[in-house]
């Protein structure tokens, strides 16, 4: 399996002098057996989705990319995986301050269907 690594930056709102604390990142790792073709993300619970625009469009099994961004929303994210099968995964209250901001988004599809996310 070949892995490649790659830097997005997603800024949501630029904030010039952002505190250390402010600053949020996640690595989301294709896990899925097919490809991710978009990607979103929300506060939780808001329902405002941003789209992520990749510079490299659909991302493969077994790609990493890394997303940054600074803020004041807190640790809590949704976040919306589209999969080139037509497929969407879901997942509700990912948190962004916790010792682990990998996010596998085929942990949450087993047998055909969404499972919900285990809450720490």
């Amino acid at each position: 399996m070949r892995w490649c690594f790659l830097a997005l930056s997603l800024v949501c709102p630029l904030v010039v002098a952002a505190a250390p604390e402010d600053l949020r990142v996640v690595r989301v790792i294709n896990d899925t057996r097919t490809q991710i073709v978009s990607f979103a993300v929300a506060s939780a619970g808001s329902g405002h989705w941003r789209t992520i625009e990749f510079t490299r469009r659909p991302f493969d099994y077994g790609l990493v990319f890394t997303l940054a961004w600074h803020d004041g929303d807190g640790c809590l994210r949704d976040f919306r995986t589209m999969l080139s099968d037509g497929r969407r995964i879901d997942a509700r209250g990912f948190d962004l301050c916790g010792p682990d901001t990998a996010y596998w988004p085929g942990r949450f599809f087993h047998h055909g269907r969404q499972v919900e996310m285990p809450r720490l």
